[in-house]
This record gives C-alpha cells, structure tokens and sequence, in this order.
C-alpha cells in the first residue's frame, strides 16, 4: 500500500541516489538512458529494502533458545 510514510521514504532515497544516475534520465543519448535508469531502479531497491527490514523500535526482541 502507498502511504504518505512511503512516499516520503521514495523521496529522500531519490535525493540521495548517485548524481550521473539522476542525470542520465536526462541524456539524449538512449544508452546513457537506461544506464542510468538500471542504476537508479537497483539504488532505490537497495534502499527500499533496507528501510522495510529495519527493525521496528515497537517490537520486542525475545532471545533465541540455543
């Protein structure tokens, strides 16, 4: 579901994501195109899974029994 939080969390990622990626979407070059749109997709998968991993400061953490 796509939530304020979400977007928010989308936004700041594309706000850090390598500069050459950003502006290669502007390129009228096609290959520089895609080059940067694969680097700027992979960043903002890295991210997003980083920041849906994250630990929720809500949950308890149990120890695990050896």
């Amino acid at each position: 579901m796509i939530t304020a939080d979400r977007i928010s969390d989308i936004a700041s990622i594309l706000v850090t994501a390598p500069a050459w990626a950003r502006q290669a979407l502007t390129s009228a070059d096609l290959r520089v195109r895609g080059e940067g749109a694969d680097e700027l997709s992979a960043f903002l998968l890295r991210r997003l899974d980083k920041v849906e991993n994250a630990a929720d400061p809500n949950q308890l953490t149990l120890p695990i029994p050896e």
